[in-house]
């Protein structure tokens, strides 16, 4: 997730913690049988494991109620959202651990195969997580404005600090996003894999391996959006214009049907390496040399309030 996007959540988890049980996600249902969700979990959305299974109890809500045609799912903050929640990766139990990561799992299964229509409102910056769930949608508007950036940018992370030891005056160095030794993070597959739909294979290659973050102009031309727009009500509206089109078919049972058969082979290969990828990461995050980094990160936001 981008830098700055981080720091604030990170700042903020304690609070986003003691939280948890709040209601994160807004519903209102329109008159024409769409399911407004938005993400409600200041400042940026972090992906909180709270987040996610109330996300996704929604999403599982709106696929069997009948009064739901379709789903667009935005932000009331600032950010659609800056992706996963790091305080999960602090001095994390396997178990835990891997509990965390099947609530993102469970979200993947419940968004990418949603049997209705899904349309992204994409109304702030959305990194890593956030440009994740975006892909999953069936179409996606994103807000054309400064500071807008979209991407997985996971081989990214922690890249920027200068090392210890670092002479130069503060000025000139490069500032930093999260510790070094949370390089070598990658996007599994079930994240990448709705980027190389989207933007195709080859593409999908550079952006992940460059953990780009693209802005608005570039995410359209790549087609990690559909359609742009220059504000907030632009874009809700453009979101709710393009789920019509969807609504307007005459047999929702055949939309549903197409999407499902097209995605269902990808997502299946996707979820069959889910083990080996959780242990994986595990494996790297719960290294002595990963926690000590982030232990002593955790630490510095905590001063910096």
């Amino acid at each position: 997730m981008a830098g700055h996007a981080l720091r604030r959540v990170m700042s903020s988890a304690a609070k986003a913690s003691s939280a948890a049980a709040a209601p994160l996600i807004a519903r209102t249902l329109s008159a024409d049988g769409v399911a407004h969700l938005a993400l409600a979990s200041p400042p940026v959305n972090t992906l909180s494991r709270e987040l996610l299974r109330q996300l996704r109890k929604h999403l599982d809500d709106a696929a069997t109620d009948t009064t739901v045609r379709g789903v667009i799912l935005s932000s009331k903050c600032r950010a659609f959202s800056a992706g996963l929640d790091i305080t999960e990766f602090v001095r994390p139990t396997r178990d835990r651990f891997t509990e965390y990561l099947g609530d993102v799992s469970g979200l993947f299964r419940a968004l990418y195969l949603h049997p209705k229509p899904v349309v992204a409102a994409i109304v702030g910056a959305a990194p890593a997580g956030g440009c994740w769930m975006a892909l999953q949608c069936d179409y996606r508007v994103l807000l054309d404005a400064p500071g807008v950036v979209m991407g997985l940018n996971e081989t990214q992370l922690g890249e920027r600090c200068p090392r210890s030891g670092d002479t130069r005056p503060r000025t000139l160095r490069t500032p930093c996003s999260i510790p070094r030794v949370l390089a070598g993070i990658f996007a599994p597959q079930t994240f990448w894999v709705p980027m190389a739909v989207a933007v195709g294979q080859r593409a999908a290659e550079r952006l992940l391996q460059l953990g780009s973050l693209v802005p608005p102009s570039e995410a359209l031309r790549l087609g990690m959006v559909d359609e742009t727009a220059p504000s907030v009500d632009a874009v809700e509206a453009a979101a709710v214009a393009a789920l019509r089109k969807y609504l307007a078919v005459p047999s929702a049972s055949a939309v549903s049907a197409t999407k499902l058969a097209m995605r269902g082979a990808t997502a299946k290969e996707a979820l069959a390496v889910e083990a080996a990828e959780s242990e994986a990461l595990f494996a790297r995050v719960a290294s002595a040399e990963v926690q000590a980094g982030l232990t002593a990160y955790m630490a510095s936001l905590r001063s910096r309030k």
